[in-house]
C-alpha cells in the first residue's frame, strides 16, 4: 500500500485547477503533499522539509519550470521532478527531460498515470522492487543485471542492459537520443559531441540480440527523434510470431 511506503510530494502550482485531480488522487491513495504557489516558496520549503518528488507547473509566475529544475540542481535536490503542463510541444517536452524532469504530463492527463509513475520511481530508488520485471517476453532483473527473451538468458554488454533497462522504465514514451545518452549512460555532451554513431551501433546490437528469440521488434525507432520500447505485443503480432 503506498501509506507502508510513506510518500512525500511537494506541489509547485500557479494554476489551481490544474492540480484539483491531482491533489484528489492523491487523498484518495493517502499520499502526503504539501502545496506551494511559487518557485521562491518552493525554494525555501525544500530547505526545511524533505520531499520525495516534486510535482511542477511549467508556467510559474517567477520563471520556467527550466530555470527552476536549475535551481534544485544547485540545492542538490535528491528526489524526482515531473513537470505538469496545461500545454507543451514535443520540444519542450525533450527539454524538460533533457535537463533533469523525470516526466511531463500534458493535458487532459490521466491521473492513475502519474500515480503508477510515483510508485515505480519511488520502488526504483528505496531499492523496494520485485527482483524480477517482466514485460511481454522480456524478463529483466534489475540489480542482478539479467536479462531473459522467452526464457532465454541473453548476454548483453554493460551498456546495452543499461539502454534497454532505461527504455523498460520508461515504455511507451519516444526517448530522444541526448536523454538515453544523459540518463541512461551518465555521459555529458562534452563527452559524446554531436555524433550519436555509438548509440546507434548499441541499439542495433540490442535489438539484434532481443530478435534472436522474439519475432516482436520491442525498440521502435522513431527517425529523427528517439526511441520508443512497447510494453505490450498487439495480439495479431503475437500469433504471427507462434
Amino acid at each position: 500500500m503506498v501509506q507502508e511506503i510513506n510518500i512525500k510530494v511537494l506541489l509547485v502550482k500557479h494554476n489551481q485547477d490544474l492540480f484539483v485531480p491531482i491533489t484528489k488522487c492523491l487523498e484518495s491513495e493517502s499520499i502526503q503533499y504539501t502545496c506551494v504557489c511559487s518557485a521562491t516558496e518552493a525554494l525555501n520549503e525544500l530547505k526545511n522539509e524533505t520531499y520525495d518528488f516534486i510535482l511542477l507547473e511549467n508556467q510559474l509566475t517567477e520563471y520556467s519550470a527550466l530555470i527552476f529544475l536549475k535551481q534544485l540542481n544547485l540545492q542538490r535536490y535528491q528526489g524526482n521532478v515531473m513537470i505538469v503542463a496545461k500545454n507543451a510541444t514535443d520540444e519542450e517536452i525533450v527539454s524538460a527531460i533533457s535537463n533533469g524532469s523525470d516526466d511531463v504530463f500534458t493535458t487532459p492527463f490521466n491521473t492513475n498515470l502519474i500515480l503508477a509513475r510515483l510508485k515505480s520511481l519511488y520502488r526504483l530508488r528505496s531499492g523496494n522492487i520485485p527482483q524480477n520485471y517482466f514485460f511481454g517476453e522480456i524478463e529483466i532483473n534489475p540489480t542482478e543485471y539479467k536479462v531473459w527473451v522467452n526464457k532465454n538468458k541473453m548476454t548483453l554488454t554493460k551498456t546495452e542492459f543499461e539502454i534497454l533497462k532505461f527504455l523498460i522504465f520508461n515504455p511507451d514514451r519516444i526517448i530522444p537520443h541526448e536523454v538515453l545518452v544523459k540518463q541512461a549512460l551518465n555521459l555529458s555532451p562534452s563527452e559524446i559531441g554531436e555524433n550519436y554513431e555509438f548509440l546507434y551501433s548499441h541499439l542495433k546490437n540490442l535489438k539484434r540480440k532481443i530478435g534472436q528469440h522474439s519475432a516482436f521488434n520491442y525498440i521502435k525507432t522513431v527517425y529523427g527523434q528517439g526511441y520508443r520500447f512497447c510494453s505490450f505485443i498487439p495480439l495479431a503480432e503475437s500469433n504471427a510470431g507462434q
